[in-house]
Order: C-alpha cells, then sequence, then structure tokens
C-alpha cells in the first residue's frame, strides 16, 4: 500500500519471521525483520528455530535495502 511518499510492502507469518520494506523518499530503502520463532525446549522444536533462523538470514543476505533492522 502506499501512504503519502511512503511505500510499505509487507508479509507476515505465523511463525519464522515477518518482512517490511519501507521505500522512503530519495529512493531509501528499509527493510525490517521481525521473528516470531518456535519456543518449545523439545529437540524437535530446536531444529524448527535453527530452520528458523537460516531461513530469515537467507533473506537477510538477499537484501538490497538500504539499511536492513532484524529484531525478535
Amino acid at each position: 500500500s502506499s501512504y503519502g511518499n511512503y511505500v510499505i510492502i509487507a508479509s507476515f507469518l505465523g511463525k519464522g519471521f515477518g518482512q517490511v520494506k519501507i521505500q522512503l523518499p530519495h529512493n531509501i530503502v528499509i527493510e525490517l525483520f521481525v521473528t516470531h520463532l518456535q519456543a518449545e525446549q523439545s529437540k524437535k522444536a530446536k531444529n524448527a528455530r535453527i530452520s528458523q533462523t537460516r531461513q530469515l538470514m537467507e533473506q537477510v543476505d538477499r537484501s538490497r535495502s538500504d539499511a536492513v533492522i532484524v529484531g525478535g
């Protein structure tokens, strides 16, 4: 969607990570990633967290934005 000079492209997931890209004036692009990882303590849950984190970092590495912010 668009709001004035700002363009926001967003995709959100239940578990894993959400991603928002914001285009500011002068073609400055900021990308935000927010994690919502599996929190249980079982071995299966730990493996899921590792997989989710790898997927997140692969997406962060592919970013061509001017700035990337990752939070959880």
